[in-house]
Protein backbone atom coordinates (compact mmCIF):
# COMPACT_ATOMS: atom_id res chain seq x y z
CA UNK A 1 0.00 0.00 0.00
CA UNK A 2 2.79 2.45 0.87
CA UNK A 3 4.51 1.76 -2.46
CA UNK A 4 1.22 2.34 -4.28
CA UNK A 5 0.73 5.71 -2.57
CA UNK A 6 4.18 6.84 -3.72
CA UNK A 7 3.09 6.95 -7.33
CA UNK A 8 0.35 9.52 -6.60
CA UNK A 9 2.99 12.25 -6.95
CA UNK A 10 3.36 11.36 -10.64
CA UNK A 11 1.03 14.13 -11.79
CA UNK A 12 -0.09 14.44 -15.41
CA UNK A 13 -0.86 17.95 -16.76
CA UNK A 14 -4.57 18.72 -16.38
CA UNK A 15 -4.53 20.78 -19.57
CA UNK A 16 -2.05 19.33 -22.11
CA UNK A 17 -2.46 22.41 -24.29
CA UNK A 18 -0.92 24.53 -21.52
CA UNK A 19 2.28 22.42 -21.62
CA UNK A 20 3.82 22.91 -25.08
CA UNK A 21 7.03 21.06 -24.19
CA UNK A 22 6.18 17.81 -22.42
CA UNK A 23 9.82 16.73 -22.25
CA UNK A 24 10.80 19.92 -20.41
CA UNK A 25 7.82 19.51 -18.04
CA UNK A 26 8.84 15.94 -17.16
CA UNK A 27 12.48 16.93 -16.77
CA UNK A 28 11.58 19.67 -14.31
CA UNK A 29 9.92 17.06 -12.11
CA UNK A 30 13.08 15.00 -11.57
CA UNK A 31 12.93 15.51 -7.77
CA UNK A 32 9.63 13.59 -7.73
CA UNK A 33 11.16 10.66 -9.63
CA UNK A 34 14.33 10.64 -7.52
CA UNK A 35 12.38 10.68 -4.26
CA UNK A 36 10.06 7.95 -5.55
CA UNK A 37 12.96 5.69 -6.57
CA UNK A 38 14.73 6.14 -3.23
CA UNK A 39 11.57 5.41 -1.25
CA UNK A 40 10.64 2.44 -3.46
CA UNK A 41 14.04 0.80 -2.96
CA UNK A 42 13.94 1.47 0.80
CA UNK A 43 10.44 0.02 1.26
CA UNK A 44 11.33 -2.92 -0.98
CA UNK A 45 14.37 -3.84 1.11
CA UNK A 46 12.39 -3.50 4.33
CA UNK A 47 9.51 -5.59 2.92
CA UNK A 48 11.82 -8.43 1.86
CA UNK A 49 13.62 -8.54 5.21
CA UNK A 50 10.33 -8.27 7.11
CA UNK A 51 8.80 -11.10 5.04
CA UNK A 52 11.78 -13.41 5.68
CA UNK A 53 12.04 -12.72 9.41
CA UNK A 54 8.31 -12.80 10.22
CA UNK A 55 7.84 -15.88 8.03
CA UNK A 56 10.26 -17.79 10.28
CA UNK A 57 8.29 -17.05 13.46
CA UNK A 58 6.28 -19.99 14.78
CA UNK A 59 4.39 -17.78 17.24
CA UNK A 60 4.40 -14.14 18.33
CA UNK A 61 4.06 -12.39 21.69
CA UNK A 62 2.91 -8.85 22.51
CA UNK A 63 6.40 -7.37 22.25
CA UNK A 64 6.78 -8.69 18.69
CA UNK A 65 3.31 -7.42 17.76
CA UNK A 66 3.97 -3.94 19.18
CA UNK A 67 7.35 -3.65 17.47
CA UNK A 68 5.85 -4.85 14.22
CA UNK A 69 3.08 -2.25 14.56
CA UNK A 70 5.64 0.51 15.15
CA UNK A 71 7.58 -0.61 12.07
CA UNK A 72 4.40 -0.45 9.99
CA UNK A 73 3.67 3.01 11.44
CA UNK A 74 6.94 4.33 10.02
CA UNK A 75 6.38 2.63 6.66
CA UNK A 76 2.96 4.20 6.05
CA UNK A 77 4.28 7.76 6.54
CA UNK A 78 7.03 7.31 3.94
CA UNK A 79 4.72 8.58 1.13
CA UNK A 80 4.24 11.82 3.12
CA UNK A 81 8.00 12.25 3.55
CA UNK A 82 8.56 11.45 -0.13
CA UNK A 83 6.01 14.06 -1.26
CA UNK A 84 7.46 16.66 1.12
CA UNK A 85 11.01 16.07 -0.11
CA UNK A 86 10.03 16.16 -3.78
CA UNK A 87 8.10 19.42 -3.27
CA UNK A 88 10.89 21.31 -1.47
CA UNK A 89 14.01 19.78 -3.03
CA UNK A 90 14.35 22.65 -5.54
CA UNK A 91 12.64 25.32 -3.45
CA UNK A 92 14.51 28.34 -2.10
CA UNK A 93 13.35 27.68 1.43
CA UNK A 94 12.38 24.67 3.58
CA UNK A 95 14.47 22.16 1.65
CA UNK A 96 16.69 21.33 4.65
CA UNK A 97 13.71 20.74 6.92
CA UNK A 98 12.02 18.57 4.26
CA UNK A 99 15.18 16.48 3.92
CA UNK A 100 15.39 16.25 7.71
CA UNK A 101 11.80 15.03 7.99
CA UNK A 102 12.38 12.44 5.25
CA UNK A 103 15.62 11.27 6.87
CA UNK A 104 13.93 11.15 10.27
CA UNK A 105 11.20 8.87 8.96
CA UNK A 106 13.78 6.47 7.46
CA UNK A 107 15.77 6.58 10.69
CA UNK A 108 12.67 5.77 12.78
CA UNK A 109 11.86 2.88 10.44
CA UNK A 110 15.41 1.54 10.81
CA UNK A 111 15.13 1.76 14.60
CA UNK A 112 11.82 -0.15 14.58
CA UNK A 113 13.18 -2.98 12.45
CA UNK A 114 16.40 -3.07 14.44
CA UNK A 115 14.34 -3.51 17.62
CA UNK A 116 12.36 -6.28 15.91
CA UNK A 117 15.57 -8.03 14.93
CA UNK A 118 16.89 -7.45 18.46
CA UNK A 119 14.27 -9.87 19.76
CA UNK A 120 15.82 -12.62 17.65
CA UNK A 121 19.36 -11.61 18.64
CA UNK A 122 18.37 -11.76 22.32
CA UNK A 123 17.05 -15.28 21.80
CA UNK A 124 20.31 -16.26 20.09
CA UNK A 125 22.26 -14.77 23.00
CA UNK A 126 20.18 -16.73 25.53
CA UNK A 127 20.79 -19.96 23.60
CA UNK A 128 24.45 -19.17 22.93
CA UNK A 129 24.17 -20.09 19.25
CA UNK A 130 23.16 -18.39 16.00
CA UNK A 131 19.71 -19.33 14.73
CA UNK A 132 19.95 -17.44 11.43
CA UNK A 133 22.69 -17.15 8.87
CA UNK A 134 22.58 -13.55 7.70
CA UNK A 135 23.36 -13.29 3.99
CA UNK A 136 23.57 -10.31 1.62
CA UNK A 137 20.20 -11.26 0.13
CA UNK A 138 18.37 -12.26 3.30
CA UNK A 139 18.57 -14.80 6.09
CA UNK A 140 18.26 -18.57 6.38
CA UNK A 141 18.09 -20.96 9.29
CA UNK A 142 21.26 -22.51 10.62
CA UNK A 143 21.31 -26.15 11.76
CA UNK A 144 20.66 -24.92 15.30
CA UNK A 145 17.81 -22.78 13.97
CA UNK A 146 16.20 -25.82 12.33
CA UNK A 147 16.41 -27.71 15.62
CA UNK A 148 14.90 -24.79 17.57
CA UNK A 149 12.12 -24.36 14.99
CA UNK A 150 11.17 -28.03 15.33
CA UNK A 151 11.18 -27.65 19.13
CA UNK A 152 9.01 -24.53 18.94
CA UNK A 153 6.47 -26.26 16.69
CA UNK A 154 6.30 -29.24 19.03
CA UNK A 155 5.93 -26.99 22.07
CA UNK A 156 3.12 -25.01 20.42
CA UNK A 157 1.30 -28.21 19.47
CA UNK A 158 1.55 -29.42 23.07
CA UNK A 159 0.22 -26.06 24.30
CA UNK A 160 -2.77 -26.34 21.96
CA UNK A 161 -3.45 -29.82 23.37
CA UNK A 162 -3.47 -28.41 26.91
CA UNK A 163 -5.79 -25.58 25.88
CA UNK A 164 -8.13 -28.12 24.30
CA UNK A 165 -8.15 -30.23 27.47
CA UNK A 166 -9.06 -27.16 29.52
CA UNK A 167 -11.95 -26.49 27.15
CA UNK A 168 -13.09 -30.08 27.65
CA UNK A 169 -13.25 -29.47 31.41
CA UNK A 170 -15.76 -26.74 30.62
CA UNK A 171 -17.89 -29.28 28.75
CA UNK A 172 -16.88 -27.99 25.30
CA UNK A 173 -15.06 -29.44 22.32
CA UNK A 174 -13.69 -26.65 20.21
CA UNK A 175 -10.46 -25.84 18.48
CA UNK A 176 -8.72 -26.64 15.23
CA UNK A 177 -7.87 -29.93 13.53
CA UNK A 178 -5.16 -30.09 10.86
CA UNK A 179 -5.41 -33.02 8.46
CA UNK A 180 -3.15 -33.83 5.51
CA UNK A 181 -4.34 -36.39 2.97
CA UNK A 182 -3.89 -37.83 -0.48
CA UNK A 183 -6.20 -36.49 -3.15
CA UNK A 184 -8.12 -39.75 -3.56
CA UNK A 185 -9.91 -39.17 -0.22
CA UNK A 186 -10.47 -35.44 -0.79
CA UNK A 187 -13.74 -35.78 -2.72
CA UNK A 188 -15.74 -38.20 -0.56
CA UNK A 189 -14.23 -39.93 2.49
CA UNK A 190 -12.61 -36.94 4.19
CA UNK A 191 -15.36 -34.32 3.59
CA UNK A 192 -17.99 -36.85 4.72
CA UNK A 193 -16.07 -37.54 7.93
CA UNK A 194 -15.66 -33.80 8.62
CA UNK A 195 -19.37 -33.10 8.07
CA UNK A 196 -20.31 -36.01 10.34
CA UNK A 197 -17.94 -34.74 13.05
CA UNK A 198 -19.08 -31.11 12.85
CA UNK A 199 -22.71 -32.18 13.16
CA UNK A 200 -21.99 -32.88 16.84
CA UNK A 201 -18.99 -30.55 17.29
CA UNK A 202 -19.82 -27.37 15.35
CA UNK A 203 -17.14 -25.29 17.10
CA UNK A 204 -14.26 -27.28 15.61
CA UNK A 205 -12.53 -25.82 12.56
CA UNK A 206 -10.63 -27.94 10.04
CA UNK A 207 -7.56 -27.19 7.95
CA UNK A 208 -7.08 -29.75 5.18
CA UNK A 209 -3.90 -30.04 3.12
CA UNK A 210 -3.78 -32.26 0.04
CA UNK A 211 -0.42 -33.59 -1.14
CA UNK A 212 1.71 -36.48 -2.32
CA UNK A 213 2.62 -39.26 0.17
CA UNK A 214 6.19 -38.02 0.70
CA UNK A 215 4.98 -34.49 1.45
CA UNK A 216 2.36 -35.78 3.88
CA UNK A 217 4.90 -37.67 6.00
CA UNK A 218 7.16 -34.59 6.17
CA UNK A 219 4.16 -32.48 7.17
CA UNK A 220 3.26 -34.93 9.94
CA UNK A 221 6.79 -35.13 11.34
CA UNK A 222 7.00 -31.31 11.38
CA UNK A 223 3.76 -31.17 13.43
CA UNK A 224 2.01 -29.23 10.70
CA UNK A 225 -0.72 -31.88 10.67
CA UNK A 226 -2.41 -33.75 13.51
CA UNK A 227 -2.97 -36.80 11.32
CA UNK A 228 -2.48 -37.96 7.75
CA UNK A 229 -4.32 -40.26 5.37
CA UNK A 230 -1.99 -41.78 2.80
CA UNK A 231 -1.51 -44.82 0.59
CA UNK A 232 2.24 -45.13 0.76
CA UNK A 233 4.31 -47.22 3.16
CA UNK A 234 5.45 -45.26 6.23
CA UNK A 235 8.97 -46.39 7.17
CA UNK A 236 9.83 -43.44 9.43
CA UNK A 237 10.17 -44.25 13.13
CA UNK A 238 8.38 -41.00 14.02
CA UNK A 239 5.18 -42.20 12.33
CA UNK A 240 2.59 -44.15 14.33
CA UNK A 241 0.03 -46.08 12.24
CA UNK A 242 -3.41 -46.05 13.88
CA UNK A 243 -5.57 -47.79 11.30
CA UNK A 244 -5.44 -49.33 7.84
CA UNK A 245 -8.16 -50.13 5.36
CA UNK A 246 -7.97 -52.22 2.24
CA UNK A 247 -8.27 -50.24 -0.95
CA UNK A 248 -8.21 -51.12 -4.62
CA UNK A 249 -6.66 -49.24 -7.49
CA UNK A 250 -9.59 -48.82 -9.85
CA UNK A 251 -9.93 -47.78 -13.46
CA UNK A 252 -12.24 -44.78 -13.88
CA UNK A 253 -14.37 -44.48 -17.03
CA UNK A 254 -17.51 -42.64 -18.09
CA UNK A 255 -20.80 -44.61 -17.80
CA UNK A 256 -21.15 -45.18 -21.56
CA UNK A 257 -17.53 -46.30 -22.01
CA UNK A 258 -17.01 -49.73 -23.68
CA UNK A 259 -15.43 -50.99 -20.45
CA UNK A 260 -18.19 -49.68 -18.17
CA UNK A 261 -20.17 -52.94 -18.23
CA UNK A 262 -17.24 -54.96 -16.85
CA UNK A 263 -17.14 -55.94 -13.17
CA UNK A 264 -13.33 -56.06 -13.10
CA UNK A 265 -10.43 -55.26 -15.43
CA UNK A 266 -6.78 -55.91 -16.05
CA UNK A 267 -4.27 -53.32 -17.20
CA UNK A 268 -4.13 -54.93 -20.64
CA UNK A 269 -7.83 -54.16 -21.14
CA UNK A 270 -7.06 -50.43 -20.94
CA UNK A 271 -4.43 -50.32 -23.68
CA UNK A 272 -6.88 -49.45 -26.46
CA UNK A 273 -8.03 -46.21 -24.82
CA UNK A 274 -6.39 -42.83 -24.03
CA UNK A 275 -4.66 -43.23 -20.68
CA UNK A 276 -3.99 -40.71 -17.92
CA UNK A 277 -1.40 -41.81 -15.37
CA UNK A 278 -0.20 -40.33 -12.09
CA UNK A 279 3.33 -38.98 -11.93
CA UNK A 280 5.93 -40.74 -9.72
CA UNK A 281 5.08 -38.59 -6.69
CA UNK A 282 1.75 -40.41 -6.25
CA UNK A 283 1.44 -43.89 -4.74
CA UNK A 284 -0.73 -45.24 -7.57
CA UNK A 285 2.07 -44.81 -10.09
CA UNK A 286 4.43 -46.97 -8.02
CA UNK A 287 1.86 -49.79 -7.96
CA UNK A 288 1.34 -49.56 -11.72
CA UNK A 289 5.10 -49.70 -12.34
CA UNK A 290 5.32 -52.75 -10.06
CA UNK A 291 2.61 -54.51 -12.07
CA UNK A 292 4.22 -53.54 -15.39
CA UNK A 293 7.53 -55.04 -14.22
CA UNK A 294 5.84 -58.44 -14.33
CA UNK A 295 3.90 -57.80 -17.55
CA UNK A 296 4.82 -58.33 -21.21
CA UNK A 297 3.52 -54.92 -22.26
CA UNK A 298 3.93 -51.26 -21.34
CA UNK A 299 1.56 -48.31 -21.02
CA UNK A 300 1.75 -45.25 -23.27
CA UNK A 301 -0.13 -42.49 -21.40
CA UNK A 302 -1.47 -39.46 -23.21
CA UNK A 303 -1.39 -37.47 -19.94
CA UNK A 304 0.81 -37.63 -16.83
CA UNK A 305 -0.18 -35.50 -13.83
CA UNK A 306 0.02 -35.25 -10.04
CA UNK A 307 -3.64 -34.18 -9.89
CA UNK A 308 -6.38 -36.80 -9.64
CA UNK A 309 -9.02 -34.27 -10.72
CA UNK A 310 -7.03 -33.37 -13.85
CA UNK A 311 -6.72 -37.05 -14.79
CA UNK A 312 -10.44 -37.62 -14.20
CA UNK A 313 -11.36 -34.63 -16.39
CA UNK A 314 -9.07 -35.94 -19.14
CA UNK A 315 -10.72 -39.39 -18.99
CA UNK A 316 -14.21 -37.85 -19.14
CA UNK A 317 -13.46 -35.59 -22.09
CA UNK A 318 -11.51 -38.14 -24.13
CA UNK A 319 -13.50 -41.28 -23.20
CA UNK A 320 -10.26 -42.54 -21.77
CA UNK A 321 -9.14 -44.30 -18.60
CA UNK A 322 -7.48 -43.02 -15.43
CA UNK A 323 -6.81 -44.70 -12.11
CA UNK A 324 -7.68 -43.90 -8.50
CA UNK A 325 -7.70 -45.65 -5.14
CA UNK A 326 -11.23 -46.63 -4.11
CA UNK A 327 -13.04 -49.08 -1.87
CA UNK A 328 -12.91 -52.63 -3.32
CA UNK A 329 -15.66 -53.41 -5.78
CA UNK A 330 -17.30 -51.66 -8.71
CA UNK A 331 -19.00 -48.39 -7.80
CA UNK A 332 -20.55 -45.25 -9.23
CA UNK A 333 -18.57 -42.10 -8.40
CA UNK A 334 -20.56 -39.06 -7.28
CA UNK A 335 -22.07 -37.11 -8.94
CA UNK A 336 -22.58 -40.08 -11.26
CA UNK A 337 -20.39 -39.10 -14.21
CA UNK A 338 -17.78 -41.87 -13.76
CA UNK A 339 -17.62 -45.54 -12.80
CA UNK A 340 -14.81 -47.16 -10.79
CA UNK A 341 -13.88 -50.69 -11.84
CA UNK A 342 -11.29 -52.69 -9.84
CA UNK A 343 -8.08 -53.62 -11.64
CA UNK A 344 -7.19 -57.18 -10.68
CA UNK A 345 -3.38 -57.25 -10.89
CA UNK A 346 -1.99 -58.47 -7.56
CA UNK A 347 -0.19 -55.25 -6.49
CA UNK A 348 -3.43 -53.31 -6.88
CA UNK A 349 -5.34 -55.72 -4.63
CA UNK A 350 -2.80 -55.24 -1.82
CA UNK A 351 -3.14 -51.44 -1.60
CA UNK A 352 -4.06 -49.88 1.74
CA UNK A 353 -5.24 -46.53 3.05
CA UNK A 354 -3.27 -45.64 6.19
CA UNK A 355 -4.21 -43.30 9.05
CA UNK A 356 -1.19 -42.12 11.04
CA UNK A 357 -0.05 -39.57 13.62
CA UNK A 358 3.40 -38.55 14.87
CA UNK A 359 4.64 -41.00 17.47
CA UNK A 360 4.63 -39.48 20.95
CA UNK A 361 2.50 -36.46 20.07
CA UNK A 362 -0.34 -35.53 22.43
CA UNK A 363 -3.30 -34.58 20.28
CA UNK A 364 -5.80 -31.92 21.23
CA UNK A 365 -9.21 -33.17 22.34
CA UNK A 366 -10.76 -32.14 19.02
CA UNK A 367 -8.03 -33.80 16.97
CA UNK A 368 -8.13 -36.98 19.08
CA UNK A 369 -11.91 -37.19 18.72
CA UNK A 370 -11.71 -36.78 14.95
CA UNK A 371 -8.95 -39.38 14.69
CA UNK A 372 -11.21 -41.79 16.61
CA UNK A 373 -13.93 -41.11 14.05
CA UNK A 374 -11.56 -41.82 11.16
CA UNK A 375 -10.46 -45.06 12.81
CA UNK A 376 -14.10 -46.19 12.95
CA UNK A 377 -14.57 -45.22 9.29
CA UNK A 378 -11.54 -47.28 8.24
CA UNK A 379 -12.41 -50.26 10.47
Amino acid sequence: MAITLLVLDFAVPDQPAAVPDLGHYLGQRWPVYAAYLTSFITIGIIWINHHVVIGRLARTDYSILILNLLALLTVVVIPFGTHLLASYLKASHGEHLAAGVYGGILFAMALAFTALNRQILDLEADLGVALFERLPRGVRLTAAGEVFLAYARHAISELKAVESQIEQLRGLIRGEVNVAAVESVAAELLPAAICHFQATHPNVRFNVRIGAPGELVATLVADQADAILTHDALPKKEVHILAQARQALCALVVPDHPLASREELRLRDCLAYPLALADPSLAGRALIERALAQASFDLDPRLVSNSVETMKAFARMNRGVCFQFRKPGKSLIAPGDMIAIPVMELPFLQAKLVLATRRGRVLSIAAAAFVDLLMSVLA
